[in-house]
């Protein structure tokens, strides 16, 4: 038998003031209904990971970002089963730029990680396996972007008249090629029906007040905003690329869709833009039309 020396109780009695100090402020500051269900996910093979994630301070649509990160991390049948602040206090972008997330899931932590930092304004996201019954030191793993002037993330180029944009990867659903007889229009927005679905669709030349051949095929990017898919209707669709964001001059301030520039290998400017505040934009100039038409 194996005598424990006093060094060796003295520790262990601190290590497990330590974790029921840990456990009462978890309980203190999580629903029992979180730490019930917490404990029978667990039980049942799930794991059970806390996330904290810091969008950068100058983020904007800060709920649409958030809902992205919903989306990405419940698309296999993983569940949150909280958040802080409230998704009613997310819709109404009322918190500085940290959301705190519990979720029951089967991915791993780098998993997680992996889907969440790649969101457009990720600043840093924090997972760490989560223990209710605080027995266990938890396993955690911190990502943060590198500097907070640009940002590097994956973005899909394409051409629109002359110019040449970039749109966030992860704004991206995919990329369809449509005729003009499949185009329909409701009230004064063009929409195209795919698998039951009627998508609003943007002409972005028309937008940036380019020419084009309304009347020819489009090559037409599917992009999401709440839960919501549009169809941006553009030139050319060029190749995908690893860019960095950078501020744009005051002479960009008044195009409320732009979210920065990058420079390119080969040299040339990409307008970045910026697939909430171009639904936000694009929506509010119907309403002016459709005010305007309605006064005339």
């Amino acid at each position: 038998m194996i005598e424990k020396t006093n060094e060796t109780t003295s520790k262990e009695n601190s290590t497990f003031q330590m974790r029921s100090a840990v456990k009462n402020i978890l309980s203190d500051a999580i629903s029992d209904s979180v730490l019930k269900v917490s404990k029978s996910a667990i039980k049942e093979g799930f794991q059970v990971h806390k996330i904290v994630v810091n969008l950068v301070k100058d983020a904007v649509m800060k709920s649409s970002r958030i809902y992205v990160i919903f989306k990405r991390i419940e698309s296999d049948g993983s569940q949150i089963i909280f958040s802080e602040p409230s998704v009613e206090e997310i819709e109404k972008e009322n918190f500085d730029k940290t959301v705190k997330l519990f979720l029951i899931t089967k991915k791993s932590i780098s998993e997680i990680q992996d889907m969440i930092s790649n969101v457009s304004e990720v600043e840093s996201v924090s997972v760490e396996n989560f223990d209710p019954d605080g027995s266990q030191m938890p396993e955690v793993s911190t990502i943060t972007k590198v500097s907070s002037n640009s940002s590097a993330i994956k973005a899909l180029l394409i051409e629109i008249g002359k110019q040449t944009y970039a749109i966030p990867l992860s704004d991206v659903d995919r990329l369809i090629y449509v005729k003009p007889e499949n185009v329909k229009v409701i009230g004064n927005v063009k929409v195209v029906v795919i698998k039951n679905e009627i998508i609003p669709l943007m002409d972005m030349r028309e937008y940036f007040g380019e020419i084009g051949n309304s009347d020819a095929c489009a090559n037409v990017m599917i992009v999401e905003y709440r839960f919501m898919k549009y169809g941006l209707i553009v030139d050319e669709f060029i190749r995908q690329d690893e860019i960095v964001i950078k501020t744009l001059g005051k002479m960009f301030e008044k195009t409320k869709a732009l979210r920065g520039g990058s420079i390119l290998s080969n040299g040339a400017v990409a307008l970045v833009i910026d697939i909430p505040s171009l639904v936000e934009s694009f929506f509010q100039n119907l309403v002016n039309t459709d005010m305007q038409g309605r006064r005339s």
